[in-house]
């Protein structure tokens, strides 16, 4: 995707901050490795951000999929409380949208 990881995050960033509507600073990142009955379904790197003057949320997890080149966020809210937890949601509402469409 991104050759310089520089670049990667701060593009991330700008999608957390214009998405969200709020100013973020990039944090850490987690190595996640997400598997369903014994079976790799994500592994990958997940960027955190703080974010300022969000009305829900502090934190936001965000990366890009390597298939779409999409980029995905996730706020920390509710059972979503680590990097591995906004994998699992992303997923899940992956699958709901595809269950969805297909039901149209």
């Amino acid at each position: 995707m991104f050759s310089n990881p520089a670049h990667y995050i701060a593009e991330l960033e700008r999608v957390v901050s214009r998405s969200h509507n709020c100013f973020c600073s990039h944090i850490g990142t987690a190595e996640v490795n997400e598997t369903f009955q014994g079976t790799e379904v994500w592994k990958g790197y997940v960027e955190i951000f703080r974010l300022t003057d969000h009305l829900q949320a502090t934190i936001c997890y965000a990366w890009m999929d390597s298939q779409t080149r999409r980029s995905i966020t996730v706020l920390r809210v509710g059972p979503v409380t680590s990097a591995g937890a906004a994998v699992r949601a992303a997923i899940v509402q992956e699958s709901r949208n595809e269950r969805s469409a297909i039901q149209e």
